[in-house]
């Protein structure tokens, strides 16, 4: 195997990490059809690497997210802390649905996982188990997609 045959599997999977990233900020971006395409052409062991590599992605997406979110990072438009404490301390009171939630919301994406990224660092959910949930739930989801052409091709078989 020479060079240039070794850097191929190596730009795919920065390339997952890269649409996923993308994807996290800009939904119309899909991370789904893009892993659906590059496992369809990807030996079958490669397939857990691309999957690993698009979650990786997402959640670095949807961590910033969450910060934003947070306060940590700012945009003016995300301004309402009156209504907050209240639904704060609901959560606080509740947090193993909350991660069930965030779950939920990052495998099936309903609620979208965006809305749910900010909504957390909003409502100050804790960062660890948002993220836990969240890096579960997409690795879930992704997980999915990526087998969908070696089902395909086994059903077709």
């Amino acid at each position: 195997m020479d060079l240039p045959e070794l850097w191929v599997p190596v730009v795919v999977v920065l390339t997952t990490f890269a649409v996923a990233v993308l994807s996290g900020f800009v939904p119309v971006v899909n991370t789904e059809l893009y892993l659906i395409g590059v496992a369809a052409l990807a030996p079958l062991g490669a397939v857990p690497v691309l999957v690993l590599s698009a979650t990786l992605g997402q959640m670095a997406a949807k961590s910033a997210m969450y910060l934003v979110g947070r306060g940590a990072l700012t945009l003016p438009f995300l301004r309402r802390q009156q209504r907050l404490s209240r639904v704060q301390q609901q959560l606080r009171d509740r947090s193993d649905r909350v991660s069930l939630f965030v779950f939920v919301s990052a495998s099936l994406g309903f609620p979208p996982f965006y809305i749910v990224s900010v909504a957390c660092g909003m409502l100050e959910v804790a960062f660890s188990a948002f993220f836990t949930a969240g890096l579960l739930g997409r690795l879930v989801r992704f997980a999915f997609f990526a087998s969908l052409p070696q089902l395909g091709k086994e059903l077709l078989a």
